[in-house]
């Protein structure tokens, strides 16, 4: 992502891991291989901007744990 961040930007919009549609397809796919969602504890561990973590605290998940390891990326965060 440093490539695209760097000609785009850091911005939540700029890098594709960021789209709607890539972290609507993220939460489908959990929410397919887990039985309920609301009593587990998730790590996102690569959050980008934070887009599938605000989802899943919506989903009224028991804990959520982010991590971005890249610093200009996390300073972007939802």
């Amino acid at each position: 992502y440093d490539i695209l961040a760097q000609q785009y930007g850091y911005s939540p919009s700029a890098v594709q891991q960021s789209s709607l549609e890539t972290q609507e397809q993220r939460l489908s796919i959990l929410l397919e291989v887990t039985d309920d969602i609301k009593h587990k504890k998730i790590l996102d561990f690569g959050c980008g901007t934070g887009m599938l973590t605000a989802a899943l605290l919506c989903c009224d998940v028991a804990h959520v744990t982010s991590y971005e390891f890249d610093e200009n990326t996390a300073l972007s965060t939802l």
